[in-house]
């Protein structure tokens, strides 16, 4: 999230409302076109698809406010 030094103008540059597993989903869909995109940084690890969510709750808030 990028705020403007005058607080009018705020930038989202991902999406808050994912649930956990849907970047994996999307990466996976990327794949099986022939893509070939890096797997998300800090989201898991491929081998045990262990997946993290760390932005439920700044989300919510987000969503709230």
């Amino acid at each position: 999230m990028l705020v403007s030094e005058d607080n009018k103008n705020i930038f989202i540059f991902g999406h808050l409302e994912y649930d956990v597993n849907t970047l994996y989903e999307e990466y996976l869909c990327d794949k099986e076109k022939g893509l070939e995109p890096n797997f998300p940084e800090n989201y898991a690890r491929i081998e045990d698809k262990r997946f993290k969510q760390i932005w439920r709750s700044e989300a919510s808030v987000f969503f709230q406010n």
